[in-house]
């Protein structure tokens, strides 16, 4: 029924067209149809026909991850209705967890690194994806950034906070009730002793993931008091909040495996409260024997509380050569590779889908559609040649220093003085309507650690700073090669004996004078999607250092 309700719906329409005089109707979804009594057996026939060649293949698929499946499903889908298939794809997914490969830091890679690669480290490493892991001989301690009414943890614990969420969890939540509270009785405590001790009120879950939600009145509020005070403030909120569950488990049918703290958004002392929060947990959970996975929650405008927080897990990490642990549904190691650019690598792949896992034998297997995992081999490859070219750049520096000139951008008409280990004078020549995408580029090179002058073309000084540059780069487009003074900037490079770079700033088929000027040339396409974007400029960037 299905079939011919789907698929076989136009043949249906052919068969009803073919008796429509005969007033014969067909109502395939209630299984029946009307007819004579004459035209019953023909019809019937006509429908079983349509059915005669119909055969049912059901099968499984190999565990893949969840976007790549995702995207797997709906062109199966496309193919099956092109070929008047039925298909019914049932999609199951489940949270996976993969590590990301810690860096053997040396003085070689940590020199090596720009802040465009910082950058995208850290955003890689502060997605929702990603948390920081410490393991403990019984439970676990993770930090991410994430929303908190999602996380599929046992029981939420909400301190006093300035943002409301306590309010936005009881709406999301919908219809909580307040259960009985637990209270450590055999505990006298005076005036003093109350402001430091937290009070709990616990409500069931109703339609978050979690069981229960504590909401405290505990909060980091230091005014009053010294470092020392602040310390034991802390300490004693996770050391109740964690005997609450600990008691719960044993005086309830809830068994809870999994605790995520809301971090507190008040402290101005973040380096303390991380701290604390951190290692009073790690105390706690080998002081009880517990195997409680405990999370810490940020929200993404805590960036600065969270590094805090993963200076203070990294220190509890073993040296068992994981980074971070980032979870998804379902050649040679990193040798010479700094923190920011095995992270760097990881987001790279995860922006398309590929999932990269390092075997027992340390090479990485690269599973996800095939022309993204092409492009994620070569991001690798590309790399680590990176790598060698820079590290060998950094041996010859010290007996042949290069000159450190001025980098004077027209654009902004600042000067700015670059110190670094590796510098090259590099010149962009460019076009004024192609000025945001070459102050892009320049400033990615300035980043590497390279002297940059970016010049019109319509500069006054243009010769003089060719006889100054190493290096030319021509951001190539249609309005760069019909400007008058392109051609005299070309010619007078060659004449000079400079290295010339041509970058494509536009989607433009360059057939003229440049041609001719520089025949065979390679073009580096820096037009179209950051994704594209990143990997010509590696490409470019291995260019410039191997000259």
């Amino acid at each position: 029924v299905e079939y011919l309700t789907n698929i076989g719906s136009k043949d249906l329409k052919v068969i009803e067209k073919e008796y429509v005089k005969d007033n014969a109707k067909i109502r395939i979804r209630h299984d029946e149809f009307y007819a004579p009594e004459k035209l019953k057996n023909d019809i019937e026939l006509r429908i079983n026909s349509l059915l005669s060649s119909l055969e049912s293949i059901t099968f499984e698929c190999m565990p893949l991850y969840y976007d790549i499946a995702d995207k797997a499903i709906l062109h199966l889908k496309n193919i099956a209705h092109k070929n008047h298939c039925g298909c019914e794809l049932k999609l199951k997914k489940n949270l996976k967890s993969y590590t990301i490969p810690k860096a053997m830091e040396t003085l070689s890679t940590t020199s090596l690194v720009s802040r465009s690669l910082i950058k995208q480290s850290e955003l890689f490493c502060s997605s929702p994806v990603i948390c920081q892991q410490a393991k403990s001989s019984n439970g676990s301690i993770e930090v991410l950034i994430g929303d908190i009414a999602v996380q599929k943890s046992g029981a939420l614990i909400i301190p006093l906070v300035s943002y409301g969420l306590k309010q936005s969890l009881i709406e999301r939540a919908g219809n909580i009730i307040r259960q009985e509270q637990q209270v450590d009785k055999s505990k006298k405590t005076d005036k003093s002793d109350n402001n430091s001790t937290p009070f709990f009120i616990e409500t069931t879950a109703s339609n978050l993931v979690c069981k229960i939600v504590l909401f405290s009145s505990w909060s980091p509020l230091e005014a009053t008091m010294n470092d020392d005070s602040l310390r034991e403030h802390i300490r004693n909120f996770i050391s109740k909040s964690i005997e609450y569950i600990i008691v719960k488990n044993e005086q309830s049918n809830i068994k809870i495996e999994s605790i995520a703290f809301a971090a507190p958004d008040s402290c101005k002392k973040e380096n303390i409260l991380a701290e604390e929060m951190i290692y009073e947990t790690k105390r706690q959970i080998e002081l009880t024997k517990s195997s409680l996975r405990i999370s810490f929650i940020l929200l993404p405008d805590q960036q600065t509380l969270y590094y805090q927080f993963l200076t203070a897990i990294q220190k509890m990490q073993s040296n068992d050569g994981v980074h971070a642990v980032f979870s998804c549904p379902i050649t040679n190691d990193f040798k010479n590779w700094n923190q920011y650019m095995i992270n760097t690598f990881y987001k790279y792949c995860y922006d398309r889908c590929v999932l990269p896992k390092t075997d027992d034998d340390k090479r990485i297997r690269l599973i996800g559609p095939i022309n993204n995992v092409y492009d994620a081999k070569y991001k690798y490859h590309l790399t680590n040649v990176l790598i060698q070219e820079k590290i060998h750049l950094q041996q010859l520096l010290p007996t042949t220093p290069r000159p450190r000139p001025i980098i004077r951008s027209q654009i902004t008409d600042s000067i700015s003085i670059m110190s670094s280990s590796i510098c090259y004078n590099i010149m962009l020549s460019y076009c004024q309507e192609d000025s945001i995408i070459s102050q892009r580029l320049a400033d990615r090179l300035i980043d590497e650690g390279f002297s940059v002058w970016i010049d019109l073309i319509e500069s006054n000084d243009t010769f003089s700073q060719i006889n100054k540059s190493e290096c030319i780069i021509l951001c190539i487009s249609e309005n760069y090669v019909e400007n008058k003074f392109s051609l005299n900037t070309v010619e007078y490079a060659k004449q000079m004996g400079k290295h010339i770079i041509l970058v494509k700033v536009q989607n433009y088929t360059s057939n003229d004078w440049l041609q001719q000027l520089i025949p065979n040339e390679i073009y580096f396409q820096l037009f179209g999607s950051e994704n594209h974007f990143d990997l010509q400029y590696d490409k470019l960037l291995l260019k410039i250092v191997s000259i």
